[in-house]
C-alpha cells in the first residue's frame, strides 16, 4: 500500500487530491496535515512514501515561508519522492535540485491535481521495491534475534559484548542476504553499478576514486585510484599510514592501446571479436579499465604501474574545500577485490632470472611419451 502526506493549508484542494489518489491509486493510505507548525511531527508519525508539499519563498528568499522547513527536512533527514506543488512555483525552482527524478515540482491551476496524482503513481513502482528490500533486511534482523541471539548468549555474559556481537551479526548477514539477492535475481549489472557513490563508509577504502580538485570532472588524467589496504586507513583505530598509495588514471583508449595492444586503426569485426574478453576481465598487462558513471566522472583507463603517495589529510569530501583530492566514490565488492588483485598481478610477483626452458620443454616432450 502506496503511503502519501500532503502538506497543505487549502482544506478543498487537500480533500480533491485525496478523493482523486483514493479512486486512482487504490489501494492508498493518505494522510493530510494541514498545520504547518505540525508537519514535521506528522512526518514522523505517518513515515511517508511520498510527500506533497505547498512551498514558496519570495523573490529574494530571505523570507521563509511555512512549507521551507519541512523541505529541508525532507531533504536532509527524510528524504522520500516529494512533489512540490505551489502556486508559487517560479519562486521556487531554482531552489530545488534539478533533474532529480524523486523531486517534481507542478504549478498549481486548473485541473493539475490531476498530473500530481499521476506522478505519485509513477512513484509507485520505486517505492514498492524499496520496501521489498525493507522487507527483507527485517527478516535478516529478526533472524539474528531468533537464531543467531542463541549462541552468543550461550558463549558470552557480558552484556555490551553481546549486544557489540548481535549488531555484528545483524550487519553481516545484512550484507551476504542482500549480495545473495542480488546473485540470484541472475540480472546483469549495469557497468556503473560497481560504484557506491555518495561513498557510505566514513574512513577511505582501498579502490577509492578520488579527483584532483582542481581539475575538472571531465578530465581522466584527474582521477587516482586508492591502492593502500582499506584496514591501514581506518581513522578510529589509528591510521596505520599518513599517505595513500594511488595509481594514476587516463584516457580509457589506453586500455585497449597499451594495454590490449591494439593498434588505433584495427577493424570493427576484429575489435568485436577481442572486446567480450577484455571488457569481462577489464584487466589487461597493468592496466585497468574503469567505466563511466553517468555525469559524474568518464571512463577511464588506470595506469597500476603510475603510483604516488597522497596525504590522507589532504583527502576529503566535496564540501572540504581545502583539500586538494576529492573522494568521488567507491567501489563495491567483489570488484574492489578485483583491484587489489590486478595490483598483485603487477607487483606481486618475484622476479625470476631467465631460465632454460627449451631444455625443459625438451625433456617433458621425450618423457611425455615413456609414462
Amino acid at each position: 500500500m502506496l503511503n502519501v502526506l500532503m502538506i497543505e493549508d487549502d482544506p478543498d484542494l487537500a480533500d480533491t487530491v485525496k478523493e482523486l489518489a483514493e479512486e486512482r491509486l487504490s489501494p492508498v493510505e493518505f494522510s493530510i496535515e494541514k498545520d504547518f507548525n505540525r508537519a514535521i511531527d506528522s512526518l514522523s508519525r505517518t513515515k511517508p512514501d511520498v510527500v506533497i508539499l505547498d512551498l514558496a519563498l519570495d523573490e529574494s528568499h530571505r523570507t521563509q515561508f511555512p512549507g521551507s522547513g519541512i523541505w529541508e527536512e525532507v531533504w536532509a533527514r527524510r528524504f522520500c519522492p516529494i512533489v512540490v506543488y505551489t502556486a508559487r512555483a517560479e519562486s521556487v525552482e531554482d531552489q530545488l535540485p534539478s533533474d532529480h527524478p524523486f523531486v517534481r515540482l507542478v504549478a498549481k491551476g486548473p485541473d493539475t491535481d490531476e498530473e500530481v496524482i499521476g506522478i505519485v503513481g509513477g512513484f509507485s513502482s520505486h517505492v514498492q521495491g524499496i520496501h521489498a528490500v525493507e522487507d527483507r533486511i527485517l527478516q535478516t534482523l529478526q533472524q539474528v534475534l531468533k537464531d543467531v541471539s542463541v549462541h552468543v548468549f550461550a558463549g558470552e555474559t557480558d552484556e555490551d559484548v553481546r549486544r557489540d556481537m548481535l549488531m555484528r551479526a545483524a550487519r553481516r548477514r545484512i550484507a551476504a542476504v542482500l549480495d545473495h539477492d542480488v546473485i540470484a535475481e541472475d540480472r546483469q549489472l549495469a557497468n556503473w553499478e560497481k560504484y557506491i557513490i555518495p561513498p557510505l563508509e566514513p574512513d577511505l577504502m582501498m579502490a577509492d576514486l578520488i579527483r584532483e580538485r582542481a581539475k575538472p570532472p571531465t578530465d581522466p588524467t584527474a582521477y587516482r585510484v586508492i591502492i593502500t589496504p582499506t584496514c591501514d586507513m581506518v581513522r578510529s583505530q589509528g591510521p596505520k599510514v599518513h599517505s595513500a598509495l594511488v595509481a594514476g588514471c587516463c584516457d580509457w583508449k589506453v586500455f585497449f592501446t597499451k594495454g590490449a595492444n591494439l593498434a588505433p586503426n584495427t577493424g570493427a569485426s576484429k575489435l568485436k571479436g577481442k572486446l567480450p574478453a577484455l571488457l569481462n576481465e577489464c584487466y589487461a598487462d597493468g592496466y585497468l579499465l574503469l567505466p563511466e558513471y553517468p555525469k559524474v566522472f568518464p571512463s577511464m583507463t588506470v595506469n597500476l604501474r603510475d603510483l604516488a603517495l597522497v596525504a590522507l589529510e589532504n583527502i576529503g569530501d566535496p564540501a572540504d574545500e581545502d583539500k586538494g583530492f576529492v573522494r568521488v566514490a567507491s567501489i563495491d565488492s567483489p570488484f574492489r577485490e578485483q583491484v587489489a588483485w590486478n595490483y598483485l598481478q603487477v607487483t606481486g610477483r618475484p622476479g625470476a632470472p631467465p631460465c632454460d626452458n627449451q631444455g625443459w620443454v625438451e625433456m617433458v616432450v621425450q618423457a611425455w611419451g615413456k609414462s
